[in-house]
């Protein structure tokens, strides 16, 4: 029954991220300058919460692919495999920061979970090796990302100088500064 849910949710993500893809598509200038000022990738939904569920979908659609899953056609399978790898590139180009650390923290438990159960050692550090490299060929492929992250150093480097009071980057570091303190008191 969890294969159907599955199976569900990476269809549902699938045209959704269509939709964000047709947004994007439709204003890249606008929507990549925007990300360089800080402005989120437009989703369907609030963006955090929908690149949480876009990790989630494409561990799903992983799970469906490697237990060949299917409802009438074994080669739904790689339609299943196909979605998957569109959701996992557009998880990329949608660049939101606890959606790709979420998802890279989970795919490394899975390989560290993988080396310690086959004892495949040359295996799993090539795929270290290769989860490694994703993010930075990533950054050099993908305006959207590279512009995200490159706001996220600006945002950073104004908060080290005092100036970045009224940037989001700098009030959550403040917001957590504060907490700390309330909390240590």
């Amino acid at each position: 029954m969890i294969y159907v849910v599955f199976y569900f949710l990476i269809l549902t993500m699938f045209v959704a991220s269509l939709w964000s893809l047709g947004q994007y598509f439709g204003n890249f200038e606008q929507v990549n300058d925007q990300l360089s000022r800080g402005i989120p990738f437009p989703t369907p939904s609030n963006h955090i919460r929908f690149a949480l569920t876009l990790v989630l979908s494409i561990l799903a659609g992983a799970t469906l692919f490697y237990e060949k899953f299917h409802f009438s056609n074994p080669n739904e399978r790689w339609l299943i495999g196909g979605i998957t790898l569109v959701l996992f590139i557009f998880l990329h180009v949608i660049s939101v920061r606890s959606g790709l650390a979420s998802f890279y923290f989970a795919l490394s438990i899975l390989t560290l979970f993988f080396i310690v159960k086959t004892r495949r050692y040359f295996v799993g550090l090539g795929l270290i090796l290769v989860l490694a490299s994703i993010p930075f060929i990533a950054y050099q492929t993908l305006p959207s990302l590279k512009n995200k992250i490159d706001y996220a150093l600006w945002d950073l480097k104004q908060y080290q100088q005092g100036l970045g009071k009224d940037y989001s980057d700098s009030e959550r570091i403040t917001s957590l500064k504060i907490g700390m303190q309330i909390g240590n008191e």
